[in-house]
């Protein structure tokens, strides 16, 4: 059985962890995206995405964290990291090389109070697909050998959704 998938927030001084526990995948990513993008958008907190307690990153999940890594304003120093040991990012990372895109911190701070859990946002299949399809094209902008199925997958969707009518 997969492991059971959630996102978790604490708050300490002018930082936020998100904790991915279990899988991030896209049924995670788009909560995770809007919820880190608004806090990055809010003003001057860091936010560190705390990924020790993660056994699996999926595609989509990956293009939302580089989506995240390069809103950052680039004259501006990062308000975004993630968190993973050595040989947790060997795990999550290898096949892709994409830990050399990242900023990495090497600890999360303590919490100053209680974790609470974010639940996963439900979208409409139009909505889902449209963010699978930007995640996959995010992906493909970095380059590297799985660049060109990236993009085959983007494009894919790019084109069911083109044909996409909604029944409802």
């Amino acid at each position: 059985m997969a492991d059971a998938s959630r996102l978790q927030i604490y708050r300490c001084d002018d930082t936020c962890v998100v904790c991915v526990v279990g899988q991030g995948t896209m049924k995670e990513s788009p909560v995770a995206s809007g919820y880190v993008q608004s806090l990055l958008d809010d003003g001057d907190t860091q936010v560190v995405m705390d990924l020790s307690g993660c056994t699996f990153l999926d595609s989509t999940f990956l293009g939302c964290l580089i989506g995240l890594h390069k809103s950052n304003d680039p004259s501006a120093p990062s308000r975004f990291a993630l968190h993973a040991d050595r040989q947790q990012r060997i795990k999550l990372f290898s096949t892709t090389t994409l830990d050399r895109v990242f900023n990495f911190v090497e600890s999360c701070p303590e919490p100053l109070g209680p974790l609470e859990t974010i639940a996963p946002q439900r979208l409409k299949p139009r909505e889902l697909g449209e963010h699978i399809m930007s995640c996959h094209q995010r992906l493909a902008a970095v380059g590297g050998k799985q660049a060109s199925a990236y993009q085959s997958v983007a494009d894919r969707l790019e084109r069911e959704l083109q044909q996409y009518r909604p029944t409802d």
